[in-house]
Protein backbone atom coordinates (compact mmCIF):
# COMPACT_ATOMS: atom_id res chain seq x y z
CA UNK A 1 0.00 0.00 0.00
CA UNK A 2 1.38 3.22 -1.02
CA UNK A 3 0.75 6.34 2.09
CA UNK A 4 0.52 8.96 0.15
CA UNK A 5 -0.87 9.99 -3.53
CA UNK A 6 2.71 11.55 -5.36
CA UNK A 7 1.16 15.19 -5.87
CA UNK A 8 0.92 15.00 -1.41
CA UNK A 9 4.17 14.16 -0.99
CA UNK A 10 6.70 16.74 0.87
CA UNK A 11 10.53 16.59 1.35
CA UNK A 12 10.23 16.15 4.71
CA UNK A 13 7.93 13.03 4.46
CA UNK A 14 10.02 11.56 2.27
CA UNK A 15 12.68 12.35 4.60
CA UNK A 16 11.01 11.01 7.88
CA UNK A 17 10.34 7.80 5.61
CA UNK A 18 14.09 7.35 4.63
CA UNK A 19 14.77 7.25 8.81
CA UNK A 20 12.22 4.64 9.48
CA UNK A 21 13.93 2.70 7.05
CA UNK A 22 16.97 2.92 8.67
CA UNK A 23 15.44 2.07 12.29
CA UNK A 24 13.17 -0.78 11.12
CA UNK A 25 13.67 -3.59 8.43
CA UNK A 26 11.37 -5.69 6.64
CA UNK A 27 10.19 -8.89 8.55
CA UNK A 28 9.01 -11.73 7.03
CA UNK A 29 8.13 -13.89 9.50
CA UNK A 30 4.94 -11.28 9.63
CA UNK A 31 3.98 -11.91 5.96
CA UNK A 32 1.47 -14.29 6.44
CA UNK A 33 -0.31 -12.21 9.36
CA UNK A 34 -0.76 -9.36 6.70
CA UNK A 35 -4.23 -8.32 6.67
CA UNK A 36 -5.21 -10.33 9.73
CA UNK A 37 -4.72 -9.96 13.66
CA UNK A 38 -5.05 -13.41 15.37
CA UNK A 39 -7.53 -12.09 18.76
CA UNK A 40 -4.79 -13.57 21.19
CA UNK A 41 -1.87 -11.35 20.47
CA UNK A 42 -0.91 -8.76 23.13
CA UNK A 43 0.12 -5.48 22.79
CA UNK A 44 3.57 -6.80 21.79
CA UNK A 45 2.47 -8.45 18.88
CA UNK A 46 0.24 -6.02 18.44
CA UNK A 47 3.08 -3.23 18.10
CA UNK A 48 5.19 -5.61 16.23
CA UNK A 49 2.42 -6.06 13.43
CA UNK A 50 1.74 -2.25 13.18
CA UNK A 51 5.96 -1.41 12.70
CA UNK A 52 5.89 -4.18 9.72
CA UNK A 53 2.86 -2.20 8.57
CA UNK A 54 4.69 1.11 8.51
CA UNK A 55 7.58 -0.02 7.09
CA UNK A 56 6.24 -2.00 4.45
CA UNK A 57 3.92 1.11 3.00
CA UNK A 58 7.14 3.42 3.61
CA UNK A 59 9.35 0.88 1.65
CA UNK A 60 6.31 0.59 -1.10
CA UNK A 61 5.92 4.23 -1.08
CA UNK A 62 9.12 5.70 -1.29
CA UNK A 63 10.29 2.84 -4.20
CA UNK A 64 7.17 4.31 -6.03
CA UNK A 65 8.56 7.69 -5.62
CA UNK A 66 12.11 6.47 -6.97
CA UNK A 67 13.35 7.67 -3.80
CA UNK A 68 14.41 4.36 -0.91
CA UNK A 69 17.81 5.35 0.44
CA UNK A 70 21.26 3.97 -0.56
CA UNK A 71 22.58 3.64 2.31
CA UNK A 72 20.19 0.89 3.85
CA UNK A 73 21.82 -1.94 3.24
CA UNK A 74 18.68 -4.70 3.31
CA UNK A 75 17.10 -2.50 1.17
CA UNK A 76 18.58 -3.85 -2.25
CA UNK A 77 18.15 -7.51 -0.51
CA UNK A 78 14.71 -7.15 -0.05
CA UNK A 79 14.30 -5.69 -3.72
CA UNK A 80 15.78 -8.46 -5.12
CA UNK A 81 13.60 -10.69 -2.76
CA UNK A 82 10.55 -8.74 -4.80
CA UNK A 83 12.37 -10.20 -8.21
CA UNK A 84 12.40 -13.74 -7.30
CA UNK A 85 8.74 -14.17 -5.76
Amino acid sequence: MVLFTIDDVKEFDILDMQDSLRELKIDHSYDNKIGGIPPDWGHKELNKYLEQEIVRDCFDTLKALNRLPDDVPWIQEELKRENTV
